[in-house]
């Protein structure tokens, strides 16, 4: 799936040797059986890829507020003017295909009712 996303072997490279990477390649296979668009799907690729590393599956189930922190605390791979401030839509988006992600994999923590 990868290598239908991008072509330059440095950036399949990136996407083949990050943390997680089948889990998030299966996740991509699946936005594509889902009908997303060929951009959408390398946004998808981009947010896993960066939000990865943050993702501790080793201790169980992930919690929404690990999700946050991963997604406020994520690698970037783009540059922005120091004090730049991220979109409320970015973080959004973060959270909502990282939480997607974790759910398809039974890894997602349900939230306890009181």
């Amino acid at each position: 799936m990868i290598e239908e996303l991008f072509t330059r072997p440095t950036v399949v490279a990136r996407y083949r040797e990050g943390p997680l990477a089948d889990a998030r390649e299966e996740f991509l296979k699946q936005c594509a059986r889902e009908g997303y668009s060929h951009s959408m799907l390398q946004k998808i690729a981009w947010v896993l890829l960066a939000v990865a590393d943050g993702i501790d599956l080793g201790h169980g189930e992930v919690s929404a507020a690990d999700i946050e922190r991963a997604v406020d605390c994520r690698v970037r791979f783009r540059h922005r003017p120091i004090g730049a401030k991220e979109s409320v839509w970015t973080r959004q988006m973060f959270i909502h295909f990282v939480t997607e992600w974790l759910q398809r994999l039974g890894c997602l923590q349900q939230p306890q009712r009181p």
